[in-house]
């Protein structure tokens, strides 16, 4: 499904639930072909997070819910299938506790914080609720689609590590246990200034991913090592550029 978002030509696209690897192959097949097809009407499709700061942020919300040994819905419980079952809470609690450690794969860029700001839809900090779009974590549906929707990810995500972040969190969570950090948000999230920040710059990511324990032990020192220094020449390279904002403050004051 494909519908009209909030800026200027910016679309939102709802990709059909599948299994983890195909859901992140037809993801990566969508946006080539979108890039593709806009360069041959003399276009261009772009998945920034943010194109212009006076504009909404595109966003890449990630439904994720796990299947029992039996098949059914490890997530759902209650009559009505909208309670949260044990797993649920756990892989709930293990997303609260390691949100900061995979960060950087839910924000891989420099841009992906320019969209990350208080009352836009996109979370600052660790929140989760029930239906609540305020929320970092929305839980969201019933019975067979009792799910978490991870609101983090901006369109620049890269779905394959989004999704093994997401994984290592959650399974990490039924583990160990969990409890999911802080109380659910029942009204503006925003306004749970207790709530624990997440990081606000791709350098912040970048030290989180480079130190967490919880992401050698899930990924492996080779993983760790290569996605830190990703993020370290990001950093690096943007450093050297003179942007339009130094130009425009700086060209006639100086």
């Amino acid at each position: 499904m494909a519908k009209a978002e909030y800026s200027p030509g910016q679309i939102e696209v709802n990709l059909e639930y599948a299994e983890a690897m195909e859901a992140a192959d037809r993801h990566m097949v969508f946006k080539t072909g979108a890039k593709e097809i806009a360069i041959q009407q003399g276009m261009v499709a772009t998945f920034m997070a943010k194109l212009a700061h006076d504009l909404g942020g595109s966003s890449c919300h990630i439904h994720m819910s796990l299947l029992g040994a039996d098949g059914k819905s490890a997530f759902a419980s209650g009559d009505d299938g909208r309670g949260t079952s044990k797993t649920m809470r756990h892989f709930l609690g293990g997303l609260t506790a390691h949100l900061r450690d995979v960060f950087l794969f839910l924000a891989p860029t420099i841009n992906s914080y320019r969209r990350l700001r208080p009352g836009t839809f996109a979370p600052a900090s660790v929140t989760w609720g029930e239906d609540n779009r305020t929320a970092a974590l929305r839980l969201v549906g019933k019975g067979e689609s009792r799910r978490i929707e991870n609101r983090i990810p901006g369109a620049d995500v890269n779905p394959y590590l989004a999704y093994s972040a997401m994984l290592a969190g959650g399974l990490r969570g039924i583990e160990e246990g969990i409890e999911p950090i802080g109380e659910a948000a029942t009204g503006n999230a925003y306004g749970m200034i207790e709530s624990p920040k997440l990081p606000s710059s791709l350098e912040e990511a970048t030290i989180a991913f480079e130190s967490s324990q919880m992401v050698n032990e899930a990924f492996g020192s080779v993983i760790q090592k290569h996605y830190a220094n990703f993020g370290r020449q990001s950093l690096r390279a943007a450093s050297t550029v003179v942007t339009d904002y130094e130009r425009r403050i700086l060209l006639l004051d100086i």
